[in-house]
């Protein structure tokens, strides 16, 4: 069995086995990369906007980008082939057509999409190319295809003095090192693997399970460039981008050296093992380090690193300065050093989702209700989860009972906090995200996984049973949906005196809402009513003449800037939501919650 194998089955699921036109083919291995590669939700891939999510670019006059997407600063630029579309010429094309696209700019004929790209790629600090390919590529080839990547970096790094270019071809067999780094883990191949360090002064402390170390500048960058394939994987921030920071050691490289071990925090190596080579006069020592990754101070090492790498022999040989450095001993150390080292400089992005505690215990707690909580999409699951019989109605057969963290966060944003306009920029939700701390905090997040499935459960009907991810319109206005079938609920409540008048989500309701909850989404037929009636409102606001008049030939603005801010779109919402429950007959509910059992 290969190594792979795994993602060839989820990559042959995901792409169906009916008959499609090899045009059909390669749009669906696009979606997928962008799907499990990248983990992007289907918000995102659907939104075709660089800053919410992904824009496609795929077709004629493209400049060779078939996809791209903006995240934590940096502009990722996807080139997807599928099948015999695939050749070692396509890819050799590709890198020359892609390095013409950014340093000569767009062309004439260029596809707007592509423009658009372009003028972001100008803006940002790091830029990231990707040919992939389900194919296999022969290793002689892949040696020639690297030599080619790395003389274009080379012309794209010196062209932007401000800019870092990375090229990565990824064949089928190279998915599963991108999937080990994305996920923080030292690639198997790289398992062992043996690197001396050499260290001025150190101690051992006590449990000998730990070096301190004053190294010099030049003694790292030397061994960073002897495991630089390797060294990185293991931190969060490996792909995280430029920022201040850098400059800034930049700067102290450059000018000052010497106020590293002053100012600089020093960096942190976690490794299986260290043992200490010999000793070196004036107390100094090579250390051994087998499978060592850097999971703090990645900034640090990597600047210093490549500011040394385009420093000639005798400029390297003149550098000054020494840096503390931490040497752990013990993989089982490795996430929490992560997670509480990381927090020096501020990480965005769906990364820290892994390392929160709370979505940890979650994940649990949804086991327990028989779901899989898939905090990183590129986790294998390696059984079925049983699911509930209960809540089945709410998805189709194609329903695996997994729901992935990022569309779950969405869906409770805009359903129990009514928050459906933050809701569609993922990037306010994730760890860092101006509103993460106001989802998920000690005071008012609730600890029940019902808080979480019931939103995602309306999310998943609306597009799958309703058929909302077949209309443009009702699928950009999926998070609005999600919004107003809670706000009908809470309504309901309101008006049979369940709920405090004055209440104004669901966060702040006490603790039995959950059970009024609850025993609507158990009974199906009231359910479906409800569902149906959150449409039928969706719909006449839509059509609404002064909400029309707002829209105008933009919904995406409009669900972004309007649908939370614009006091006269929440009235005519409120107003709709009122009409509607006027010819709906809540005694259903009232049967329902208050008839004794």
């Amino acid at each position: 069995m290969q190594k792979n194998n795994y993602i060839i089955k989820n990559m042959e699921e995901y792409m169906g086995f009916e008959k499609i036109t090899t045009l059909e083919k390669g749009s669906r291995f696009l979606q997928w990369i962008l799907y499990y590669l990248f983990e992007k939700t289907d918000d995102e891939i659907e939104c075709n906007d660089l800053e919410e999510g992904v824009l496609i670019s795929d077709g004629a006059n493209d400049g060779g980008i078939d996809a791209a997407f903006e995240e934590n600063g940096a502009v990722h630029i996807i080139q997807a082939k599928f099948g015999y579309s695939h050749k070692y010429e396509e890819v050799i094309a590709f890198l020359g057509k892609i390095k013409l696209f950014i340093m000569d700019g767009p062309q004439d004929n260029i596809k707007e999409e592509s423009i658009e790209v372009y003028n972001a790629i100008t803006k940002a600090e790091e830029v990231f190319i990707y040919y992939i390919t389900n194919e296999h590529i022969v290793e002689s080839k892949y040696e020639n295809i690297i030599k080619f990547i790395s003389d274009i970096e080379y012309e794209l790094n010196n062209f932007y003095d401000n800019k870092r270019f990375k090229i990565r071809v990824l064949d089928i067999n190279k998915m599963e090192d991108f999937i080990d780094e994305c996920k923080e883990m030292v690639p198997k191949k790289f398992k062992g693997t043996k690197h001396n360090i050499k260290v001025e002064k150190y101690f051992v402390n006590k449990e000998n399970n730990t070096i301190i170390a004053e190294v010099s500048l030049k003694s790292l960058a030397t061994f960073i460039n002897k495991a630089e394939k390797y060294l990185f994987y293991s931190n969060i921030r490996n792909f995280l981008g430029k920022n201040k920071v850098n400059k800034k050691i930049a700067e102290t490289y450059c000018t000052c050296p010497k106020n590293f071990w002053f100012y600089n925090n020093g960096i942190t190596i976690v490794c299986d093992n260290f043992e200490k080579k010999f000793e070196l006069k004036d107390g100094g020592a090579k250390i051994e380090i087998i499978t060592p990754q850097i999971v703090n101070g990645c900034q640090t090492a990597s600047t210093i690193y490549s500011i040394w790498k385009k420093q000639n022999k005798e400029k390297r040989n003149k550098v000054e300065g020494t840096i503390l450095v931490k040497i752990i001993k013990g993989t089982n150390k490795r996430k929490e050093i992560t997670r509480y080292t990381n927090t020096q400089t501020a990480v965005t992005g769906k990364d820290f989702f892994a390392l929160e505690e709370f979505h940890q215990k979650l994940k649990k707690e949804f086991k327990s209700l028989g779901y899989n909580y898939e905090i990183q999409r590129k986790d294998k699951v390696n059984k079925k989860a049983r699911g509930s019989k209960e809540y089945a109605y709410l998805f189709d057969k194609k329903f695996k009972n997994s729901f992935f963290v990022k569309d779950v966060v969405q869906a409770f944003a805009a359903g129990m906090h009514f928050k459906p306009a933050k809701a569609r920029s993922i990037s306010n939700l994730v760890p860092g995200g101006i509103y993460y701390d106001k989802l998920f905090n000690d005071e008012a997040t609730p600890q029940n996984p019902k808080y979480y499935l019931f939103p995602y459960g309306v999310m998943y009907y609306s597009r799958n049973i309703l058929g909302h991810k077949n209309n443009n319109k009702l699928k950009s206005s999926n998070l609005l949906y999600i919004s107003i079938y809670f706000k009908i609920v809470l309504q309901i409540l309101k008006r049979l005196k369940l709920v405090d008048e004055d209440v104004d989500d669901f966060i702040h309701c006490d603790d039995n809402i959950l059970i009024y909850l609850d025993e609507i989404f158990v009974n199906e037929k009231l359910n479906k009513k409800l569902l149906q009636l959150a449409e039928n409102v969706l719909k006449i606001f839509l059509t609404d003449s002064t909400i029309k008049r707002k829209i105008g030939d933009n919904l995406p603005k409009f669900l972004k800037s309007n649908i939370e801010n614009d006091p006269e779109a929440i009235f005519i919402l409120s107003e709709k939501i009122n009409d509607a429950l006027g010819e709906f007959d809540i005694s259903e509910v009232e049967e329902v919650l208050l008839t004794p059992v």
